[in-house]
């Protein structure tokens, strides 16, 4: 997983830390030839209106065009449940999952572990209790382990710098915040942009 991707999530689930938060996953097209799938980045969707299927739709036609022109692809879903103790897929989740796997043939669930978060970000042993991965085995979500981390110890870096000093995870914008002002991007450029200088100079 990349930094850009693991900065964003924690950013969304720390932008709203009382509420169940949600997104989608990106990933640059696979060679056939790998198995493997960085996940590149992510698209905050939702912290108010979790569950409703009408405007996961919008969301996934307007994303499937900006993958398309960007040649990337769908790759999974994530989410922070908002009970603190709580960090099990919900029946929207493993939908949305599902609907994911029915069309790329392959989907990732990824829940940000509420508990474990603490510990994760400060300390760069602890990064793998940050998110907890699900595949689908037998048609059921099954947890697996496997995440992989890019530059662990510039990524958490780049967390204290963007959410403990500058506080710029308020910044972050999710469908939400774009359907109540459309001029919101909903592509976070920007906070790509900052992730990526400093990662470079670290």
């Amino acid at each position: 997983m990349s930094s850009v991707c693991f900065c964003k999530i924690l950013m969304h689930s720390l932008k709203y830390p009382f509420s169940t938060v949600c997104g989608l996953l990106l990933s640059d097209k696979r060679k056939k030839e790998s198995n493997c799938v960085t996940i590149s980045d992510c698209i905050p969707l939702y912290h108010t209106t979790h569950g409703l299927t009408v405007n996961i739709e919008i969301a996934l036609h307007l994303i499937s065009g900006f993958c398309k022109d960007n040649n990337l692809s769908l790759v999974g879903y994530y989410q922070a449940n908002k009970h603190f103790y709580d960090s099990t897929p919900d029946v929207f989740a493993q939908k949305i999952a599902d609907k994911l796997l029915e069309v790329n043939g392959d989907s990732y669930l990824v829940m940000v572990n509420n508990f474990g978060l603490p510990s994760a970000v400060c300390d760069q042993n602890n990064i793998e209790n940050a998110l907890l991965l699900y595949q689908c085995v037998d048609g059921k979500w099954k947890s697996k382990s496997g995440i992989v981390y890019e530059n662990p110890t510039a990524t958490l870096s780049c967390i204290q710098q963007l959410i403990y000093q500058k506080q710029l995870h308020f910044n972050l914008v999710d469908f939400d915040n774009h359907l109540d002002d459309v001029t919101n991007d909903w592509r976070n450029q920007h906070i790509n942009e900052l992730i990526n200088e400093i990662i470079a100079v670290k």
